[in-house]
């Protein structure tokens, strides 16, 4: 169930002592460390790779979350558990005719069963009963999530927070939040028109998604072009009635700006994103 790797000769390490509370350990640029906990009978001998690195590991000598990706380069002896929970990159919210939109990324999910919204301190919604905060199990891949807040008022300010439950049903919280304040009434009767939103997350690398609505049933081509205005991507897709996605992978193509045109009938838009590696 957990990655190991054949023993490596350490080159230099540290030894930390696990305390109540999350502890936070850097790895140098191709260092190596070993971490002995209290929590449990394990030992923890970490490869950095090419980057420093943060090591962050909890009360019961688990590891919560490290960062960059060549930290999961690690061997370990001893018994004990080593979990990897959702790590978040990032979350915000923003304001539409029809609510709040609020979006997240991850970077890593391991036995991610999916996420809890709550809205000011009490839940709104979770993975149980809405698709859009089921999680993705465990991937190294980065994964973006969308959910609408719709039974907001306006003039009104609300804090939102995430939580993440594994398969086990342990539940992990984010001290991060959100504000939004609704500053445009709902419209939820307002008739669907063609539109095209700003691709999230923005910059991004190498995925991201481009969201547009669809005034009717139809096919959208999307045409990404580079700064010169030589076209690098086309793709069409079969589109409902009302909001759209598509999900754009970019690592093909070097960074820098680009631009990107949504057409259909009767509509066509461009946008900028910028692609960073």
């Amino acid at each position: 169930m957990y990655k190991t790797i054949k023993l490596i000769i350490l080159l230099s390490f540290i030894s930390a002592s696990l305390n109540a509370g999350d502890s936070y350990v850097t790895v140098n640029n191709g260092a190596y460390m070993t971490l002995t906990s209290n929590g449990d009978d394990k030992s923890y001998i970490i490869n950095s790779g090419a980057d420093d690195g943060n090591v962050t590991v909890n009360s019961g000598g688990h590891f919560t979350s490290w960062s960059p990706d060549a930290l999961i380069d690690f061997s370990s002896s001893g018994d004990g558990d080593i979990t990897l929970p959702v790590e978040l990159s990032s979350f915000n919210g923003q304001n539409s005719p029809s609510g709040i939109k609020l979006n997240w990324q991850t970077q890593t999910e391991r036995d991610n069963a999916g996420f809890i919204l709550l809205r000011d301190g009490l839940e709104i919604a979770g993975y149980e009963n809405s698709d859009a905060l089921k999680g993705h199990g465990t991937t190294s891949q980065s994964q973006s999530y969308t959910f609408l807040d719709a039974d907001v008022s306006l003039d009104q300010t609300y804090t939102y927070q995430l939580v993440s439950v594994d398969y086990s049903g342990a539940l992990h919280s984010y001290s991060q939040t959100v504000e939004v304040k609704v500053v445009e009434a709902i419209t939820s009767g307002k008739p669907i028109e063609y539109s095209l939103e700003q691709n999230y997350p923005n910059p991004f690398n190498p995925s991201t998604t481009i969201k547009y609505t669809m005034k009717e049933v139809g096919v959208a081509t999307l045409k990404v072009y580079d700064v010169l205005g030589r076209l690098v991507i086309e793709q069409t897709k079969a589109s409902v009635k009302g909001e759209n996605q598509i999900n754009f992978n970019g690592s093909r193509l070097t960074s820098g700006m680009y631009y990107y045109q949504l057409t259909t009938e009767g509509f066509s838009k461009t946008m900028k994103m910028m692609l960073v590696k």
